[in-house]
């Protein structure tokens, strides 16, 4: 185990009821993410990161801000349902271009956490991949973006 995974495992280790790492690792789901626009540390001591994830602890109650490659190291993407990296990726194409298209992995997470509703969903998996939409679903899917870029692109106060 290099020095920054072990860092991040001692500390993760602090904030969990198990001591044992491989069942303290599942304790911990993601609440959100978001873009910063000042660099931060994460918990492995790992600098500057920007894509930020929030994981709370299942058990105790406790939150964490870390990486978005610390997540990838030690949440499985079956546990969870998506690879954050690819929503990270999504959510930068729709800032650089509302009209830009978000991923599967960006669908599902905004489901997951309240951003997008039922309606929403279906209608993103309508149009997903589509290349010539009418105003008004374009209209929509900008709408859409928004919200998920209204969410994610903020640090939580």
């Amino acid at each position: 185990m290099v020095k920054n995974e072990y860092k991040l495992t001692s500390e993760l280790l602090k904030l969990s009821f198990s001591q044992i790492w491989e069942e303290a690792k599942r304790e911990w789901s993601i609440q959100c993410i978001y873009l910063e626009e000042e660099p931060q540390s994460c918990l492995c001591g790992h600098y500057p990161i920007v894509e930020i994830c929030v994981i709370k602890n299942n058990i105790t109650g406790k939150t964490a801000e870390v990486g978005n490659c610390c997540v990838k190291k030690f949440l499985e993407i079956a546990h969870i349902g998506y690879d954050v990296s690819l929503i990270f990726q999504a959510i930068k194409r729709i800032f650089e271009d509302i009209s830009n298209s978000a991923n599967l992995d960006t669908i599902f997470y905004a489901e997951q956490i309240g951003i997008w509703n039922k309606k929403n969903v279906e209608f993103y998996h309508s149009i997903y991949q589509k290349r010539n939409l009418s105003s008004k679903q374009l209209k929509y899917k900008q709408d859409l973006n928004k919200k998920l870029l209204s969410v994610i692109c903020r640090k939580r106060s």
